[in-house]
């Protein structure tokens, strides 16, 4: 393996919290929406425990699944691209507990 490989293998392993300051966490019963068009993601999070399912409408008005994120899982970074109208859901698909920032605490 030559040193370029092994910095690339070694950067994709780095963990993100490392560089996010530690937050007070927010709890979502199963089934209760955290965020959608109505009230859009306003940071990034991260799955403490439990499970998210997150969706986008499609044009027949039904909801189509972008993934399914569990325990130490990323979501959310679409609504750091500024734009107003996002159009995600994420629902809590069991008793779900969060981390999150917004966009000026990732900056920092």
């Amino acid at each position: 393996m030559t040193n370029g490989a092994r910095l690339t293998a070694s950067r994709e392993m780095e963990d993100a919290l490392m560089y996010l300051p530690r937050k007070g966490v927010t709890d979502y019963r199963k089934g209760q929406m955290i965020f959608d068009e109505h009230q859009p993601s306003r940071g990034l999070h991260l799955v403490v425990q439990g499970r998210v399912k997150v969706t986008i409408p499609i044009d027949d008005g039904t909801q189509t699944v972008v993934d399914i994120f569990t325990t130490d899982d990323f979501f959310g970074e679409g609504s750091l691209l500024g734009s107003a109208r996002y159009p995600e859901r994420a629902l809590a698909m069991d008793n779900v507990t969060l981390m999150s920032w917004n966009g000026p605490e990732i900056e920092e």
